[in-house]
């Protein structure tokens, strides 16, 4: 089952660079979800479909690891 990112959330990628979440929003042409971002460091705000911001991510030289991994569990 896939944890829906909730808002003021804080996640990292894995890439480095983290991130909070700022909502959730169903794209209405398609019915996809999406996840509202934004950087901690630059503020600037991105979309994902939530597949993707939950999934796993090849890294060139080793094992799929997941995209982002949340940084703020209780």
């Amino acid at each position: 089952m896939l944890e829906i990112p909730r808002a003021g959330s804080r996640w990292r990628h894995w890439k480095g660079g983290d991130y909070e979440v700022i909502t959730t929003e169903c794209e209405e042409a398609t019915g996809f979800v999406v996840v509202v971002y934004r950087s901690l460091k630059t503020t600037v705000t991105w979309t994902r479909p939530l597949g993707d911001f939950v999934g796993m991510v090849k890294q060139p030289d080793g094992p799929a690891v997941p995209r982002f991994v949340r940084e703020d569990r209780p």
